[in-house]
């Protein structure tokens, strides 16, 4: 009987020696993704999974919190494996995005990747250049997930924006007819070729005072009559 007991002690003890309990999710070397794009998750597992076994690649929000996690692929399995993944729609643009791999038979849920992951992220490195009276330049880094920018202006506090200017793959963009002495706001925002569109990224500067003539030049002296010439000033 106590070679029995010890016999069935020792198999268990195998058994629970040899179950999986950890998994690791690797890294995601793709990305930043536009909504619909495609990618792949590895995984590895410290033992075997169950039969019949399914492994999920699960997103987490924006900020990297898996609270209420979205499943985005997953593999009947019970080894090391990838999982092909489809990233969702309607999602917020973010850079801040994590992917963990969580089992069922048993139920282990794995670790996090170790990077953050892009989804449709907005411009960033913003700069206004060429300022004077009336006119300014908004600047920004280029996205490999952009399709197309769109930018806006308003005078600072103003709560009506301008309609929105497709600027195509340009990473900056002029605004004219400004007034001067006046601060502004502007923003832009990157379009995935599916239409999918990130938060905007803003920048505020202020127009130059107008501009005073110079070179004044007196000619034609007359006794009635002159004539006065000057260089021209921008915006005028």
């Amino acid at each position: 009987m106590k070679k029995t007991l010890l016999f069935l002690i020792v198999i268990a003890f195998s058994i629970h020696a040899f179950a999986l309990t950890s998994i690791k999710t690797k890294k995601v070397l793709d990305g930043p993704f536009c909504p619909g794009a495609h990618t792949t998750v590895g995984y590895t597992v410290d033992a075997a999974a169950n039969s019949g076994n399914v492994f999920t690649a699960q997103l987490s929000d924006k900020d990297g919190n898996f609270t209420s996690p979205i499943n985005i692929g997953s593999i009947v399995k019970t080894t090391n494996g990838n999982i092909p993944c489809t990233i969702p729609t309607g999602l917020p643009s973010g850079t801040k995005y994590r992917i963990r791999v969580v089992s069922s038979n048993p139920a282990v849920i794995g670790s996090t990747t170790q990077n953050k992951i892009g989804i449709n992220p907005k411009p960033n490195d913003l700069s206004v250049t060429g300022v004077n009276a009336c006119q300014a330049t908004l600047n920004w880094t280029s996205l490999p997930t952009a399709a197309s920018y769109k930018v806006q202006y308003r005078l600072a506090g103003n709560g009506a924006w301008s309609e929105s200017i497709d600027v195509g793959t340009n990473t900056s963009y002029t605004f004219t007819g400004l007034f001067s002495s006046m601060s502004y706001e502007f923003q832009v925002r990157a379009v995935c070729s599916g239409g999918e569109k990130s938060d905007w990224s803003k920048k505020t500067s202020s127009t130059a005072a107008c501009a005073t003539p110079t070179n004044l030049i007196v000619t034609a002296v007359g006794l009635t009559t002159s004539s006065l010439d000057w260089a021209d000033a921008a915006c005028t």
